[in-house]
């Protein structure tokens, strides 16, 4: 087995160990003829797992496309092949979140990737 393949089962033994089924929903960017764009309707990605991980340190404040500043509270811990965006919401236990950062690793070779996460602020 290779090094990646052992990241990865650690990874999702991890989040296996306290596991939450989310569906994400996300809403493309439609470029308008005028110059602006609009938001399309919203679309809901399969459901995944993952793991949500509470960040005890004080993390930057983060401003969403629509102006709204949110304190990320959370860590979204997925396996290396789990489909998520920036701007995504999620509803976990009748409370709306938003993931709010760059998905980490940035890295365009899939075969080097062993997980997904992002930082999440709750709306």
């Amino acid at each position: 087995m290779t090094e990646i393949l052992y990241h990865r089962a650690n990874t999702e033994a991890f989040i296996l160990a306290d596991p939450v089924a989310i569906t994400l929903k996300f809403r493309e960017k439609i470029d308008l003829p005028s110059g602006g764009f609009k938001w399309g309707p919203e679309t809901a990605r399969e459901e995944q797992s993952f793991k949500m991980i509470p960040q005890t340190d004080v993390m930057p404040t983060v401003t969403t496309p629509d102006g709204v500043t949110l304190l990320p509270g959370y860590v979204i811990l997925g396996r290396y092949d789990a489909v998520m965006e920036r701007w995504d919401k999620f509803t976990l236990h009748g409370v709306e979140y938003q993931i709010v950062s760059p998905i980490r690793p940035d890295v365009k070779d899939p075969s080097k990737i062993y997980e997904r996460k992002a930082d999440v602020a709750r709306l």
